[in-house]
């Protein structure tokens, strides 16, 4: 039996300085190929390649988190092939928070105790046994809304 779903945001890393810097190093890279390209030789061939799907990789990456009645669930396309679950019975409490993605957890992405792709607010779960998990959030008032609901219902 399949779960209303309270919460659905798919983040993707669309920072404006990040697209400049791998724009700037694929012309950098690509353009005397394109210019020389009857000198061109296969290894040359094979970096820019890789260059270029490692930019399209970068770009189709994404964080997708669920929250519906049963728990939290989360995957990093590109990473994950599924989603990974948390269920309520194993989270104590969450909170929304601001935080330092660099400062507290070394950067953007999969990190140690947190995933996240851009801005500086997420959720903070609360284990059972201990353990903390951040996931970034763009959407606070949304996410928020939908922790309420989920608490209103289980009050303990």
């Amino acid at each position: 039996m399949n779960s209303k779903l309270l919460f659905y945001e798919k983040q993707q890393f669309r920072q404006w300085w990040l697209w400049l810097l791998l724009a700037v190093i694929n012309v950098v890279m690509v353009y005397p190929l394109i210019v020389n390209i009857a000198t061109v030789r296969m290894p040359a061939m094979a970096g820019e390649t890789i260059l270029l799907l490692v930019t399209f990789w970068l770009w189709r990456l994404a964080l997708v988190t669920k929250i519906d009645e049963k728990g939290i669930s989360v995957k990093f396309e590109g990473f994950h092939r599924d989603f990974k679950f948390y269920d309520w019975k194993n989270i104590d409490y969450c909170e929304i928070k601001k935080y330092n993605p660099i400062m507290d957890y070394g950067g953007w992405g999969i990190r140690i105790g947190a995933y996240n792709v851009s801005g500086n607010t997420g959720v903070l779960i609360y284990f059972k046994d201990g353990k903390k998990l951040m996931l970034g959030t763009n959407k606070e008032e949304e996410l928020f809304t939908a922790l309420n609901q989920i608490e209103s219902k289980n009050p303990s």
